[in-house]
């Protein structure tokens, strides 16, 4: 198994993100998770970390790194054509990384299974 994330995975335009975004999320303590069916069929992700809410640079990225490596072990085994953006709520600190992953997972499953 490669540990890339493939540029086809990914929302790139700000119209993409804004059509996801106007659709109805799921809201946890650390994120907000929207998602919308698209043509495509392939699931992909957007991710919005703030500079409000993470001022450095280098925690954005790692932050935004997680969340990649996170939907990349757990892409949908069947076809789900799925558009998913991720946008952080709240700072994290190094002992929530393992609730956010998990989280973030049981998150994508329910958005899974609604779709």
């Amino acid at each position: 198994m490669t540990q890339e994330f493939p540029f086809f995975r990914r929302l790139h335009k700000p119209k993409e993100f804004e059509l996801v975004l106007k659709n109805k999320g799921l809201t946890d303590k650390w994120l907000a998770l929207h998602f919308k069916e698209n043509t495509i069929v392939i699931e992909r992700i957007g991710i919005i970390v703030s500079k409000r809410i993470v001022a450095r640079a280098v925690e954005r990225n790692r932050i935004k790194r997680l969340i990649r490596e996170s939907f990349r072990q757990n892409y949908a085994t069947d076809v789900c054509a799925l558009d998913v953006v991720v946008r952080l709520r709240k700072k994290l600190s190094n002992q929530d990384i393992a609730d956010f992953k998990k989280t973030l997972i049981l998150l994508l499953m329910k958005v899974r299974k609604t779709i």
